[in-house]
């Protein structure tokens, strides 16, 4: 901030900053197959709710298993929700505060399992119907999603565990 600050003062040039985590937001070509196929399924159960007239209600995630990993698409009221922060467990944090514990990669290795990079047609990301299911998922996890609107990420591949540690700085997380 301070640096758009001193270029827009010093040299009139218009500046916008943003904050980091609107970054990691719009960085789709990194997005894991489960964050793909968990965004649109929120997406869809989002519209199902409007159009049922479920006002005040939000769809949310909910882990059911974690080996192998589950979950399913929940709803929620918004006045339970909004304006809250749910931290994450101190034993997710290590003892110095900027890291991530085993305990904490163990529960974020399947939120970033699978690959499902955008398809790019000359240098511009395309998209792709809500229908094509994620490239890395089997076919029977698709067959079972398609019948209980989840998905098992853990049969889609290899697991890497990334633990940034801003995640460990703000304690904050969102699910």
């Amino acid at each position: 901030m301070q640096i758009a600050q001193l270029v827009q003062s010093k040299l009139s040039y218009k500046c916008h900053w943003s904050v980091a985590n609107y970054l990691q937001r719009s960085a789709r070509h990194i997005a894991s197959a489960t964050d793909v196929a968990q965004a649109r399924a929120v997406g869809v159960a989002a519209v199902k709710l409007a159009v049922a007239g479920g006002n005040g209600l939000m769809p949310v995630i909910a882990r059911t298993s974690t080996s192998p990993y589950r979950w399913k698409i929940g709803k929620v009221r918004l006045e339970d929700v909004a304006v809250r922060e749910r931290r994450l467990p101190r034993n997710f944090i290590s003892a110095d505060g900027m890291q991530i514990t085993a305990a904490c990669r163990q529960y974020l290795a399947p939120l970033i399992a699978g690959e499902d990079f955008p398809v790019f047609q000359r240098g511009a990301a395309t998209t792709r119907s809500a229908q094509v299911e994620p490239r890395s998922a089997p076919p029977a996890a698709l067959r079972a999603a398609r019948q209980n609107g989840s998905q098992d990420a853990g049969e889609r591949g290899a697991m890497a565990a990334r633990g940034p540690a801003f995640f460990a700085r703000s304690g904050k997380f969102c699910l």
